[in-house]
C-alpha cells in the first residue's frame, strides 16, 4: 500500500508540474496553515481553473506526511472592494497521507474557500474548508481547514 501510495502523489505533482499552459502562466508559493501546514503551491491553467497543491504535516497526527492536490475554478470579484480582488474558489482534488504509526489514508477532498489578491503587492492570502471522504484504508467523513499566503511568481 504505501508503495502504491508514494507513485500516487508522485504522479500527481509531476502531472502537475509538466501542464502545457498558456505562456502567461502565473505560479504561486507560498505557506499554508492549520490541518494540514507545510508548503502550498498554485498554478493557473488558463482562464479560472488552477491545480493547487500541498506538502504539509498533519496537527491531527504528527507523524504523517498530507500530500493534496486539487484543480478548481475561481468565481473573482466575490466581494466587492475598490482596490483588491477577492474571489470565492471552489474544486476537487485528492489527498494521500503517509503515516508511520498507523495506515497510510487515500481521500478525495472538496475545497472551498476565499483569496484576496492584493493590487498593490505579488501576495494572495486565502483560507478554505475542504470536506473529505476517505476511500482507503476505510471510508470516513472529515474535513481539513486552513489559511495561507503565496508570494506571486
Amino acid at each position: 500500500m504505501r508503495k502504491f501510495m508514494t507513485i500516487a502523489a508522485a504522479s500527481i505533482l509531476t502531472i502537475a508540474g509538466t501542464h502545457p499552459a498558456a505562456a502567461d502562466q502565473v505560479t504561486e508559493l507560498g505557506v499554508i496553515a492549520g490541518e494540514p501546514t507545510g508548503l502550498s503551491f498554485r498554478t493557473w491553467l488558463g482562464g479560472s481553473t488552477a491545480f493547487t497543491a500541498a506538502a504539509a504535516w498533519s496537527f491531527v497526527d504528527e507523524s504523517a506526511l498530507h500530500v493534496h492536490g486539487d484543480v478548481t475554478r475561481r468565481v473573482p470579484g466575490f466581494i466587492e472592494t475598490d482596490s483588491n480582488d477577492i474571489g470565492f474558489y471552489y474544486g476537487l482534488g485528492g489527498l494521500a497521507e503517509f503515516d508511520d504509526n498507523r495506515e497510510d489514508r487515500l481521500a478525495v477532498r472538496a475545497p472551498l474557500g476565499l483569496d484576496f489578491m492584493m493590487e498593490s503587492a505579488p501576495i494572495v492570502f486565502f483560507g478554505e474548508v475542504a470536506p473529505v471522504l476517505d476511500v482507503a484504508p476505510d471510508t470516513e467523513v472529515t474535513a481539513n481547514g486552513a489559511i495561507g499566503a503565496r508570494y506571486v511568481f
